[in-house]
Formats: C-alpha cells, sequence, structure tokens
C-alpha cells in the first residue's frame, strides 16, 4: 500500500485532474481497508478502484492462475467500510467485479453487481479477458441497476469507447498502453545505443530538454523569489 500511496501522492501533488487510485483488493482485510480510506483521502486522491479478488491479489489477464474470490458478503463490508469511513462526500468507490474472470458465469456477475450496488458502490467495473465484449455487454443487457459501469478493454481491443458507451458503459479505462509503449519505445532506444555506441542514433526518437524544461515549469526555479 504505502508504494502505490506514495506514487498516487505524487501524481496528486502534479496534476490538476481527480485522482483514481487502482487498489487492487485493498491490500487485505477489512481492517486495513478502512485506514487505506483514510491515507488516499489524506494524499488527494479523489477515489478508489476495489476488487473482489482474495488477497494478495493476482494479476487478472496472467495466464493459467486460478482465480478467486471473497465472498459476497466480505467484499459488501468492505464497501460499507470505506463508504462510512471517507470523509469527503465526493470520494467515490468503484467496485470491481471479477467473477467473469474466475470463470463463474453471469448469474454469479449479477448477484455480485446488485449487492454491492446496494452496498453503496459508486460505479461498478466488469471485468473481462475475453477477446471479444460479449460479456461485459451480456452484462448489460440483463442488468438493470441505475449507477455507472466501467469497462477495462485491455483483451478486447477493437472495442472502441464508443461502442462501449452505446452498450451502458459511462467509463473505459486504458489501463496500461502508455506505460508499454514506452516500454517499447527504451527497448528499441537502448538497442540501438547499444550498437551504435552514439546518442545521435535516438536524438529524433526523443523529447527535447527543453519541452522537458517547460513541461515541469523548470523557469520557475530561476525566477524563485
Amino acid at each position: 500500500m504505502t508504494e502505490n500511496l506514495n506514487k498516487c501522492r505524487e501524481i496528486h501533488l502534479a496534476c490538476s485532474l481527480p485522482i483514481i487510485a487502482d487498489v487492487d483488493d485493498g491490500f487485505g482485510d477489512s481492517v486495513i481497508v478502512k485506514r487505506m480510506v483514510k491515507e488516499y483521502e489524506n494524499a488527494g486522491v479523489a477515489g478508489v478502484c476495489i476488487e473482489d479478488n482474495v488477497h494478495p491479489k493476482r494479476n487478472s489477464l496472467f495466464a493459467d492462475l486460478k482465480h478467486q474470490l471473497v465472498p459476497v458478503k466480505e467484499f459488501v463490508e468492505k464497501i460499507d467500510i470505506i463508504k462510512n469511513s471517507q470523509t469527503d462526500q465526493d470520494f467515490i468507490v468503484i467496485a470491481r467485479i471479477e467473477a467473469f474472470i474466475a470463470g463463474m458465469g453471469i448469474d454469479e456477475v449479477l448477484e455480485r453487481a446488485n449487492a454491492y450496488s446496494n452496498a453503496g458502490a459508486d460505479l461498478l467495473l466488469i471485468h473481462s479477458n475475453k477477446s471479444g465484449p460479449e460479456e461485459v455487454f451480456e452484462f448489460t443487457s440483463r442488468w438493470d441497476g441505475n449507477i455507472p459501469l466501467v469497462a477495462v478493454p485491455s483483451t478486447y481491443s477493437n472495442t472502441s469507447a464508443q461502442a462501449l458507451y452505446d452498450n451502458g458503459y459511462k467509463v473505459t479505462v486504458f489501463a496500461n498502453q502508455a506505460f508499454r509503449a514506452s516500454l517499447k519505445a527504451m527497448e528499441k532506444a537502448y538497442q540501438k545505443l547499444y550498437r551504435s555506441q552514439s546518442i545521435s542514433s535516438v536524438e529524433n526518437e526523443m523529447i527535447s530538454l527543453a519541452d522537458i524544461y517547460k513541461m515541469i515549469n523548470y523557469s520557475a526555479v530561476e525566477n524563485k523569489k
């Protein structure tokens, strides 16, 4: 939690946009969740996304992992603790349902969605690891709730945000694309540097120092009072 929290605090200090933190399973049991709410609110975070995986959380998209979820009652308790512990009425809770990931089927997803919504979740994230949007669209065709829905189309990447919106999803999360793109760019740059032994081989692929200084308002250092 401390590593995640520190990064969220740094992002909040550097950015004027609201920050929503992915807190996995809440980092533990209900006692930890109560502390988590206090810490993230104090860090300036606008809300958290918490999922019903067992602790310690396992990556939802890693192949060949057996996924286990906490009982509905236990996760409802976590949502209830968050909503009763928050001091900012605008602090939001996104309840992420992993039942499709665990192979439990639509009935389990619907049961959890209704329970989490009734417990006070502000949004529901319906997660799927299929190559198409069939599961997430099946959910919206059968669910009659009224809180906003969230989708993460990492594995069904040909589905646009507009298509998701048209099928009932108000929020689309592009989860790690910029991170993965930067890793590929760094790998390519290091390969070129290794082969050429010269910075000139990658100069056209780098942001300039002048642009970095402008981005972080470095001129304020020289103009400090």
